[in-house]
């Protein structure tokens, strides 16, 4: 099948999500998140019919609840759509990794690798790999990809931030490989590219940064997966914000993902448009969605395998709304496989952030699936990273650093530019002959994808009111229009316009 990027490009619809900026609170137990606008005549209108919509596309979710049976026949053709929606379809080549360790630090009980790949030719991933300092020959451990969030570490990377967390699984165990994301690591490149930098061409591209970072979460487990150190049959993944989004597009992505804790990284559809969550979001954690999908079908393609579902009571951008009917949607999924007892769902009290119980829930479900441990986690407290003025580390940032001086970052290096890369721009020219068949294929192409949402017929406009020269029109649920009628005189005729 034809690359979305390769028909012309990606979806005409944006998705719903990405395509309503503000708009008003869609139920009364909603967390506003910022007032509307209102400057426009439209606004209200069009606020409320976006709202409208992702109401409907979020009930679509029940159809996939209908049986076991009805959800696994749609399974294949929900994988492909989804793969198309992140900009991954067809799955780009598996090219060689080209890992390179630059070196290593010590630690009490622990040993960091220093380390890069390439998941694809000069899209050079970051990452710091913590290990067991003490490796029995021939034992292969469980691993983790852990997905950083949006924390602004500079020339070292965001994984710098989040070493808590690997220090924890290696003094435990696991191997634990923390990847940079694109515009937050050492080779910094853009996750905001639409409302910050004005790259709406995106969405024609069909490029979605959350493309990338679903796309080098999958090439680290093959890097996992290749060390004689790592049990391929235990891979985990999980991550905070960006990170808890990215968990479930890595685990959606790749079945070799055994387990998943995704941590305040998945809302829906009614809370991202009804309460305008999507105003505190990146791009990296939306797909473009051409097959106007339920959010929570992204959950489908993780279970029946353990699924963590974490988040926070106080969270301004994923709200408790979403949080419960989220938490209910998965339970009722899970349960069509018999599978209840995979997934589960945390509640912390408080912001958006890590704390002690958010912790100790991820570090115990993953005991639990790995290593058949359930016992309650006392030590998640220790080498915590303490943010504020004077920050403090367990391992200073700058020795965490693959490329230790700026002059060690690889000059051929496309991060900078990899949205301008990622997804291929089309080829193609008009045949000299059997035109009308290159013509009717491109036009299904363009009918199947960017221009999808169109009906194939477009119903005329229904009569609301007239009151005297102003007739009142509806094009679309709840979208009214105004025409005026006016007469001009030509000679001696009169004629309405």
């Amino acid at each position: 099948m034809t690359r979305l990027s390769e028909v012309f490009s990606a979806a005409w619809v944006l998705t719903v999500t990405l395509a309503a900026m503000l708009l008003t609170p869609a139920v009364s137990s909603a967390q506003a998140y910022g007032e509307p606008d209102r400057a426009a005549p439209g606004d209200e209108m069009i606020q409320r019919y976006l709202a409208s919509e992702a109401l409907r596309l979020d009930a679509q979710f029940e159809s996939d609840l209908q049986s076991q049976e009805h959800l696994q026949q749609r399974l294949p053709q929900y994988r492909e759509e989804y793969l198309q929606m992140l900009g991954l379809w067809p799955l780009p080549e598996r090219t060689p990794l080209e890992p390179a360790v630059t070196g290593t630090v010590e630690g009490d009980g622990y040993t960091v690798e220093l380390l890069h790949f390439q998941s694809l030719p000069q899209l050079y991933v970051t990452a710091n790999l913590y290990r067991p300092r003490e490796l029995k020959p021939g034992e292969r451990l469980p691993a983790i990809v852990y997905v950083c969030g949006h924390s602004n570490c500079g020339r070292n990377g965001n994984k710098t931030a989040y070493q808590s967390h690997g220090i924890w699984f290696a003094r435990h165990g696991y191997i634990c490989l923390t990847l940079d994301t694109v515009q937050l690591g050492e080779i910094a490149g853009i996750h905001h590219g639409t409302y910050r930098e004005q790259r709406w061409w995106w969405h024609s591209r069909g490029y979605t940064s959350a493309g990338v970072e679903c796309w080098n979460g999958v090439r680290a487990i093959d890097y996992l997966t290749s060390r004689d150190d790592v049990d391929p049959q235990r891979i985990g993944v999980t991550g905070i914000s960006g990170g808890g989004a990215a968990t479930f597009w890595i685990a959606a992505a790749d079945e070799r993902v055994a387990a998943a804790a995704g941590v305040s990284g998945m809302a829906d559809l009614e809370s991202y448009v009804g309460n305008r969550v999507i105003n505190g979001h990146c791009d990296c954690m939306f797909l473009h969605n051409t097959y106007a999908w339920p959010w929570t079908r992204i959950a489908a393609l993780i279970a029946p395998r353990p699924l963590l579902f974490v988040n926070s009571d106080a969270d301004p951008i994923f709200p408790m709304d979403a949080n419960d009917r989220i938490s209910n949607r998965l339970e009722r999924l899970y349960s069509l496989y018999g599978a209840g007892d995979q997934v589960d769902a945390v509640v912390s009290i408080g912001g958006h952030a890590y704390r002690q119980d958010i912790r100790q829930a991820t570090y115990r479900f993953f005991n639990t699936h790995f290593k058949n441990d359930p016992s309650r986690v006392t030590d998640s407290e220790r080498d915590l990273v303490v943010s504020g003025r004077a920050p403090q580390y367990p391992i200073p940032p700058e020795r965490l650093r693959v490329f230790a001086t700026d002059d060690d970052i690889p000059a051929d290096q496309l991060n900078a530019t990899i949205d301008e890369h990622f997804v291929p721009v089309a080829s193609w020219q008009v045949p000299s002959s059997g035109f009308s068949a290159w013509q009717a294929e491109k036009l299904a192409k363009l009918r199947e994808l960017p221009f999808r949402s169109l009906p194939a017929e477009i119903p005329a406009a229904s009569h609301v009111s007239r009151e005297g020269q102003v007739e009142r029109i509806e094009t679309q649920p709840g979208i009214q229009l105004e025409l005026r009628h006016s007469e001009q005189t030509t000679g001696s005729e009169a004629q309405r316009v």
